[in-house]
């Protein structure tokens, strides 16, 4: 996986395209929620599988 700062990886997401990150266990894929279609897109996962939320508070 290529590393990047954190404001180019905020960045690409803000632009609009599909961005992954490390997390404790597997990495994550992550978009805006209306480019949400490349997640599925890029995983092959069919439209009626949702997808999982997570966010910060």
């Amino acid at each position: 996986m290529t590393q990047v700062s954190m404001a180019t990886l905020i960045s690409g997401a803000l632009s609009g395209k599909l961005v992954s990150f490390p997390t404790d266990t597997v990495p994550a894929l992550a978009v805006l929620p209306h480019k949400s279609e490349l997640v599925f897109e890029a995983k092959r996962r069919p439209q009626d599988k949702p997808l999982i939320l997570m966010g910060a508070s």
